[in-house]
């Protein structure tokens, strides 16, 4: 079964509103069933079956029709946290790979007491279906392997550092450079040293 499955059929895309209408179109106005289903423009079937449960419970218990959602291990609130924290951790360089998100998730849901599959038990993570699917509700994230950073850049970018670089620079250029064209940054040079980063 594909994890993004194309919809072929219109089923489940009606509102309820509309099976309560044609409900009481044929309790209170005495209209057919296949008159009203027409009229509502729905399936006669699916108002039918929509009516014998209506009938025996109220309309807040009857089940509506079509498709119902599978069930998220998160609700959306602790959703949207997960969302910010892994915004933050991008923010301030350190983020997270995707094992890490996973294993982050799965330390969430058991922390929340949240209904999980059991096979995050077993390997201590989420699976990749959630990543992924997760990934596809939040595709304002970007999760992906750390890129190696030299240690001295990485532990050297700070307020202190930057400001006095650019007060060097201006200082520099003043009296010297008519333009920023004759400018050569280090990318033009030798290599770095990089440190390499674990596998996700």
């Amino acid at each position: 079964m594909p994890r993004v499955r194309v919809r072929k059929t219109d089923r489940g895309l009606i509102q309820p509103d509309i099976y309560e209408r044609a409900f009481l179109d044929i309790s209170v106005r005495n209209i057919s069933l296949r008159a009203a289903a027409k009229s509502h423009g729905i399936c006669h079937v699916t108002l039918l079956r929509y009516c014998r449960r209506r009938a025996e419970t109220s309309r807040e218990k009857t089940r509506p029709p079509g498709y119902r959602s599978h069930s998220k291990v998160f609700s959306v609130d602790q959703e949207r946290k997960l969302q910010a924290y892994i915004k933050r951790t991008a923010d301030i360089y350190f983020g997270l790979s995707p094992k890490e998100v996973r294993k982050f998730a799965y330390e969430l849901a058991s922390k929340y007491g949240c209904k999980y599959p059991d096979g995050w038990d077993a390997t201590k993570m989420a699976g990749k279906d959630w990543l992924t699917s997760f990934l596809e509700r939040n595709n304002t994230l970007s999760i992906h392997r750390p890129q190696a950073t030299s240690m001295s850049r990485s532990t050297s970018f700070n307020k202190t550092n930057v400001t006095a670089f650019y007060n060097n620079l201006q200082t520099v250029l003043a009296p010297n450079f008519a333009c920023h064209s004759e400018i050569k940054g280090p990318e033009s040079g030798g290599r770095l040293g990089r440190r390499k980063c674990q596998n996700a």
